[in-house]
């Protein structure tokens, strides 16, 4: 079988490997090692030379469309709805990032969410789930675009009163009205691929810093990534009840997002709870 991974925004690329992993998963037809896998992508070169490495027989970009069995469009949403529904054709696997009613009665539309009893696969296998490195203090992580995360949760958390070291570190793109803070908060903008996913070998937690008031989509219809990369790299997460009740994600400390008590006596007890393992 030959399969085509296709996806034509630069953005997305998170999902990739879990697709050439899964395939099989998708398309209910059990692997075969003759089975050729060919990738075509907006060229980044980190991800290209990380998936290059890993999987050297993968081609990329060589414009296979007419010659594959299977194609996979990675990136598609509601507005893509006319153009799918045009090419309904079997051969073609969507990964949709959105669940609408018209994009549900598609038949070969996958979702990247798991809401409304849809069908989803699991998008969690990232690059450096193998590696872990101990770190001294106990590193947040909040990841995303910028304009969709709760900042003011930020903070709040750094301007805690605490006798415990930590570090917050805000991975994303877009505008960032915070400004770093010595030892305590570091913002990363716009990094590539590879030294974007490093950082998360450190980390300790991860915080979905979403909230249903400001960002309701992310609670009925639509994927915060920051679960899969959670999951995927297996930390903790720091999250608020309604989140955590959706998604039932591992090892967590669920807050009250209306109480700001509670997100600081939960952050406090992760913090507690790391130095405990680490002493």
């Amino acid at each position: 079988m030959k399969i085509l991974i296709l996806n034509t925004k630069n953005y997305h690329y998170e999902i990739i490997e879990s697709i050439i992993q899964k395939y099989d998963q998708f398309t209910k037809i059990p692997k075969s090692e003759k089975d050729i896998v060919s990738l075509q992508i907006v060229p980044e070169k980190s991800f290209l030379s990380y998936i290059s490495s890993k999987y050297p027989a993968i081609s990329i970009n060589k414009s296979m469309f007419f010659e594959v069995d299977i194609i996979f469009n990675i990136s598609m949403y509601d507005t893509d709805y006319e153009m799918i529904k045009r090419n309904n054709n079997l051969k073609v696997i969507y990964i949709c990032h959105e669940i609408t009613p018209r994009m549900k009665e598609l038949n070969n539309v996958f979702f990247a969410c798991p809401f409304q009893n849809v069908s989803y696969i699991p998008l969690t296998i990232l690059p450096f789930q193998e590696t872990i490195i101990k770190s001294s203090i106990p590193i947040y992580i909040i990841q995303g675009n910028f304009y969709r995360r709760d900042l003011t949760l930020v903070k709040m958390l750094c301007n805690l009163k605490t006798e415990f070291k930590f570090k917050i570190k805000l991975l994303g793109r877009g505008k960032c009205n915070l400004s770093p803070i010595k030892d305590k908060l570091e913002i990363y903008n716009n990094l590539p691929f590879i030294e974007y996913h490093k950082h998360f070998t450190n980390a300790y937690c991860l915080i979905p810093c979403v909230n249903k008031q400001q960002f309701p989509r992310y609670y009925k219809d639509k994927l915060t990534s920051s679960i899969h990369y959670g999951i995927g790299y297996n930390l903790h997460f720091l999250i608020e009840e309604e989140l955590y009740s959706l998604y039932n994600t591992p090892k967590s400390f669920v807050y009250n997002c209306k109480s700001e008590s509670s997100l600081e006596s939960c952050f406090t007890f992760s913090l507690n709870n790391y130095y405990k393992a680490n002493i």
